[in-house]
């Protein structure tokens, strides 16, 4: 059973080794066709290749379930060409256990999409970024003319509005304005700033001019009857000013990259704060599943390629449910 696993291993992984490389090829190529429209006069072949490679594992990932459906189908069409499958099944392979062996060699590919999925594409979307913001046309960074709006609860029944004209993808943050309200929406300060960092769970405001909304407390009613509704605004000048925020750059960036690209953790932690803040989580829950049944879906395409060969071994041509049960099940 060892020599057929390994036997079965090698052919398979090659076979899908070859597909993926044709694949990831042939959608990169496309892929660079369309970049071209989106770069400034003075990039170079370089520069693009290099994104290129950075967007290797996100295509790897997406292609590996169906890279390995068609390696499967195809290394083991041509075991059974060469009736290695017939000399198997002689031996005392049967049906289920050539499906079992099938599963069992699969896992080393789910294991390097966990790894693809948890560690290498989060750092590879990262450097895609900053790479893009060297190099995507200045066009494009003026589609959103009002800036970046967050919105969070903090403390119990203050909500933080913040909004930033610019974001850098080292965590540098221009034109900064943050708006605190009461439960009744009534402002509570103001703050602006022309530069900041963004950090995972804190904000960092340089030369800040902070507005503090108070109630205008009346001491002589006759003398100030006509002023008792107008708010009193004190300003500061503060230097540094360092907020404690749930928003991170991961947060920022996820709202116009796809929510797949974030690891587990990261997702979950997504989700969280939108839930935390009232937003819509549909898109990030769609992800997160995605994410929980991406080895789910290795296992079923390999189960599919498994029974399309088999079957077309034993010369069935009507394939249903369940026949394909009594037919690993005998």
């Amino acid at each position: 059973m060892r020599t057929v696993r390994y036997y079965l291993t090698y052919e398979v992984y090659r076979s899908s080794a070859v597909i993926l490389l044709f694949l990831i090829g042939l959608f990169s190529f496309f892929t660079l066709l369309e970049d071209l429209n989106k770069l400034e006069t003075n990039f170079s072949f370089i520069d693009i290749l290099y994104i290129q490679i950075l967007s290797f594992p996100i295509l790897l990932y997406d292609l590996l379930p169906i890279g390995l459906l068609i390696g499967y189908i195809f290394s083991l069409s041509e075991l059974s060409k060469k009736n290695v499958l017939v000399i198997f099944q002689i031996s005392g392979l049967s049906n289920t256990s050539l499906l079992k062996t099938t599963w069992l060699i699969t896992i080393p590919a789910i294991i390097f999409s966990l790894i693809l999925s948890e560690y290498i594409i989060p750092i590879s979307e990262k450097k895609i970024r900053e790479q893009n913001s060297k190099f995507v046309n200045k066009e494009s960074k003026n589609l959103h003319s009002t800036g970046y709006w967050f919105k969070e609860k903090i403390e119990d029944k203050i909500i933080r509005i913040i909004n930033i004209s610019n974001i850098k993808t080292n965590g540098q943050i221009e034109g900064i304005m943050l708006y605190e309200f009461n439960e009744n929406l009534k402002l509570l300060k103001c703050l602006i700033a022309n530069q900041g960092f963004l950090e995972k769970n804190m904000i960092t405001l340089m030369n800040v001019i902070q507005k503090n909304i108070m109630e205008n407390e009346v001491t002589h009613p006759k003398l100030d009857l006509c002023r008792k509704n107008e708010p009193i605004i004190k300003t500061e000048i503060i230097d540094k000013y360092i907020i404690d925020t749930k928003l991170n750059s991961e947060y920022v960036f996820e709202k116009f990259f796809n929510s797949e690209h974030l690891s587990i953790n990261e997702l979950f932690n997504y989700i969280y704060y939108l839930n935390t803040n009232g937003f819509q989580t549909r898109k990030q829950t769609r992800a997160l599943w995605h994410k929980l049944t991406y080895p789910l879906t290795i296992i079923v395409m390999v189960t599919i390629s498994a029974s399309i060969v088999l079957l077309k071994i034993h010369g069935n041509r009507n394939i249903n449910i369940k026949y394909l049960l009594e037919f690993f099940l005998e």
